[in-house]
């Protein structure tokens, strides 16, 4: 509902100098994000245009630069709290900043009494400076205040004053100052062109102030402009929403828990998934049963989600909980241990799977689920299936498993499960043999691939037959080997350098899946030049059965690791000293089925 005034809002222009003196004192708000401008890209983008406004002055005088509208609400406690525009009022006060400490550096100007530098540097000087609060903009979230302050009162110099931990604000700010400072001491170099430029963005440089009467009526002002066309996501257009439609007694419990909340996500370390729209969309996704595109259908949503004060305090009261159950299942820990539980979505960075885990939370199985879904997920990559396929099924999966109860157990989750549209795929096995099978190490965008299927396979075997490292997590088979770190390679048992001669058919049989095989640490890389036969003890000794099934069987072996090894090689029977295209293709076949088996196909196929 459009917020209604007996009055227009107090509309007017003002310059840079009159909006901080006339405005003061000035407060970003607990609830605003935090100052997020990059030097590289927003603030460069300024410099250049105010750059070239400058200079363009001297040719067209009269001209003035309009830097945006602000949009103030008084507080009650005589300061006015910055709706809109705390992004470039922030930057253009670190550059006011910037410039008074100019004019500060010793021989840079003279400022003796009454010249024009003395006179620009005292007009700053009573810009920043408040006297009660030392500045007249205050940055309360993360304390962005005590670096505006520090700044002011002494500069780019002693920041160990600061302390050692600065928070994401503080640093943002500190690089946006440097940022200026630089381009002050290249640019503005005289005293003359000091003041000169000093005097035009005082004096040319305007904003447009609105001043309206409350919270709300200014979120419902913002939204509408926002929403015709200025860039902001929907997080920031639903946090606006909110905070328009509670009263003022509320603001404080969802400034904390959105911060709370906004604090937990950006702890992701991958970037597409550490952000508050990414958030509110999965949630969304997990509640709704359906696909969300574009910022308007998922605002739409949580409006009509929202309507209600008791549901919007549920709302709120969940988000700190949700959003720290987002960020665990976005990095693949979802146990007391914090160890990896979704082993094959982190290892194929996969984000689609994430609303089905936030639908499924409550369950007591909820291993099993993150399992299923891990195999899943698996076959999806392994079977080429189209992303909007996938994605098309991940909200009707939500549905089935979000209506479960909390003891449901693993059977009736995977029969839940299989009743989504799209989670059973007939032609499962045939999708992923050819996939596979289609894999060629010469390309290197396949390693990614063919290493995690060696891995699999290799795991799998490594547990029946209780092998050296079958206790291993998943990630154990996948850590690449480095200089001073063991790990894996794929070894290529008749190496590159002997295909010289090889047809091109034949080429793309010795350069398959099972052509190559998982041996374990770099100590070993300078033996890989072998041929095959002269790597029978290499392999031998390879703690993978995987790698020891190409060699005779050890005499040490035990009861169990020699069945599993027999059972191998009887399926893929192994000459080196004749490593030829049948041996390639047979055991090409042994490990796409071993890989088959390891993710539990059979779920995914029709009854």
């Amino acid at each position: 509902m459009p917020q209604v005034t007996q009055t227009p809002p107090d509309s007017k222009v003002f310059t840079v100098r009159e909006l901080y003196e006339k405005s003061s004192p000035l407060v970003v708000p607990q609830w605003q994000r935090d100052f997020s401008w990059q030097p590289d890209d927003h603030v460069q983008k300024l410099i250049e245009d105010l750059w070239e406004f400058s200079e363009g002055a001297i040719t067209s005088p009269g001209r003035y630069y309009l830097l945006g509208q602000v949009i103030l609400v008084p507080n009650g406690r005589a300061q006015n709290e910055i709706v809109d525009g705390q992004q470039r009022l922030t930057t253009m006060y670190l550059l006011l900043l910037c410039l008074l400490n100019a004019f500060k550096v010793p021989g840079r100007v003279d400022l003796a009494e009454q010249n024009n530098s003395i006179i620009f540097a005292n007009l700053i000087n009573a810009i920043v400076d408040d006297e009660e609060q030392d500045v007249r903009l205050a940055l309360p979230f993360q304390d962005g205040t005590k670096v505006l302050r520090h700044l002011y009162l002494s500069g780019p110099n002693d920041r160990g004053q600061l302390g050692d931990e600065l928070t994401q604000s503080q640093q943002n700010l500190l690089d946006v100052y440097d940022h200026f400072a630089s381009w002050v001491d290249e640019q503005l170099q005289s005293e003359e062109s000091l003041t000169t430029y000093t005097k035009r963005i005082l004096q040319m440089v305007y904003f447009t102030r609105l001043v309206i009467s409350d919270i709300p009526q200014a979120m419902d002002y913002f939204e509408k402009m926002n929403r015709r066309g200025l860039p902001l996501d929907a997080a920031d257009l639903l946090k606006n929403y909110l905070f328009s439609q509670v009263d003022d007694s509320d603001f404080g419990p969802l400034t904390v828990s959105w911060r709370k909340m906004s604090t937990e996500v950006q702890k992701i370390k991958k970037r597409s998934l550490g952000s508050t729209e990414m958030f509110i969309k999965t949630w969304a996704i997990s509640r709704r049963f359906q696909k969300i595109n574009g910022t308007e259908a998922l605002l739409t949503y949580w409006k009509g989600e929202l309507a209600s004060q008791e549901k919007r305090e549920s709302f709120i009261s969940l988000l700190q909980e949700k959003s720290k159950l987002y960020r665990n299942m976005a990095e693949g820990k979802l146990d007391a241990s914090q160890q990896p539980v979704l082993e094959c979505v982190r290892s194929l960075s996969g984000s689609q799977h994430l609303p089905v885990l936030l639908a499924g939370s409550h369950l007591r199985q909820f291993h099993y689920l993150c399992g299923l879904l891990d195999r899943r997920f698996t076959l999806y990559t392994f079977a080429n299936e189209r992303t909007g396929a996938f994605e098309s099924m991940i909200p009707k999966w939500c549905e089935q498993v979000a209506a479960l109860p909390a003891n449901a157990s693993k059977e009736q989750i995977l029969d839940a499960s299989r009743l989504a549209d799209g989670f059973v795929r007939s032609d499962a096995m045939t999708a992923v043999t050819s996939f596979v099978d289609g894999l060629n190490y010469r390309k290197v965008a396949n390693h990614r691939k063919l290493r995690f299927v060696l891995a699999m396979t290799a795991r799998h075997l490594d547990i029946q037959a209780k092998a050296e490292h079958h206790g291993q997590p998943f990630e154990f088979y996948l850590k690449t080997a480095r200089r001073r770190s063991p790990g894996f390679d794929m070894d290529h048992v008749l190496g590159q350098q002997y295909l010289a001669d090889k047809t091109d058919d034949e080429k793309l049989i010795f350069n398959s899946i099972g052509a190559l095989t998982p041996l374990f640490s770099s100590a070993h890389r300078e033996d890989t030049h072998l041929k095959p036969a002269q790597k029978s003890g290499l392999y031998q000794q390879s703690p993978f059965v995987l790698t020891k099934s190409l060699a005779a069987i050890p005499t040490t072996a035990s009861a169990r690791l020699r069945n599993v090894l027999e059972q191998v090689r009887e399926a893929a029977p192994v000459d080196l000293n004749n490593w030829d295209k049948e041996s390639v293709s047979t055991r090409a076949k042994l490990i796409i089925e071993t890989f088959l088996e390891a993710i539990k196909v059979d779920d995914f196929l029709p009854s």
